[in-house]
């Protein structure tokens, strides 16, 4: 279990207000989002802080093939669908986001009055892995507007060019998407990137800026010699010909 997971669990321990059993209400479920859960490739689940664990979900068996033999709940939705190298990244969103949803929303969202989105894969029975698409938001509140479920829909994208890294939004009050800016940027450290190292990552974030490789050595306390093999160690990794693909490449896989 690594760090993440670790932060993420605790967190969720510590919001569970009891243990009791607490009866889901399915009619009102499906009176609220029956309509939705009929789209083909969708499929999702309602997680309850109380019990720490999810109370309802659809579409596993029919979208990615996880049937009766698979038990659907948190460590299942947090860890075991999730891609090994996605998982920090994930792990980090979803913990940020429920942690600014019960402390530090001011004032408590109403359900659906906030939206959180975020790209990754996630595997299907047979074990290959497919990019999806989750969005999230509080689902039900207390009497005194406390959320106490979140409801999460995934639908695959898999049919869209490959996004490659994980990405996510967040659609709500300004102060929220501000902040939530600087927690994304944090999770994209998180995700391991196989192809280019954290020193040749850096060069490429200067080179998108347009700085020759004497001042990227200046910035990076590095030798000009240095910068010019990180550059030449990239084209050679990616096959491209210049800085000016380099740089494109890097916006599409989204390392800049």
């Amino acid at each position: 279990m690594n760090n993440q997971e670790k932060q993420l669990n605790a967190y969720l321990r510590q919001v569970q207000a009891s243990e009791q059993s607490i009866h889901f209400d399915v009619e009102r479920f499906n009176l609220l989002v029956g309509a939705i859960i009929k789209v083909p490739d969708l499929l999702g689940y309602v997680y309850d802080y109380r019990l720490g664990d999810v109370v309802h979900h659809f579409g596993f068996e029919t979208v990615l093939g996880h049937g009766s033999e698979t038990i659907i709940n948190a460590q299942f939705i947090t860890k075991d669908l999730i891609h090994p190298d996605d998982r920090p990244a994930v792990q980090y969103l979803s913990l940020m986001a429920t942690k600014y949803l019960l402390e530090y929303s001011k004032p408590l969202p109403d359900p659906f009055e906030t939206l959180f989105t975020i790209c990754y894969r996630i595997r299907k029975v047979d074990g290959e892995y497919i990019w999806a698409i989750r969005r999230s938001s509080s689902f039900q509140n207390d009497e005194n507007g406390v959320p106490i479920s979140t409801i999460g829909f995934l639908q695959p994208i898999d049919f869209l060019s490959n996004p490659k890294r994980v990405r996510a939004k967040v659609i709500g009050p300004e102060h929220l998407v501000k902040d939530f800016e600087t927690f994304i940027e944090e999770a994209q450290l998180l995700q391991k990137n196989d192809l280019l190292s954290a020193s040749e990552t850096r060069v490429l974030h200067y080179l998108a800026m347009g700085m020759p490789s004497s001042e990227i050595a200046e910035k990076l306390f590095l030798s000009k010699h240095t910068v010019n093999n990180h550059r030449k160690n990239m084209l050679r990794k990616t096959g491209l010909k210049n800085s000016a693909e380099l740089v494109r490449f890097g916006l599409e896989n989204g390392l800049l």
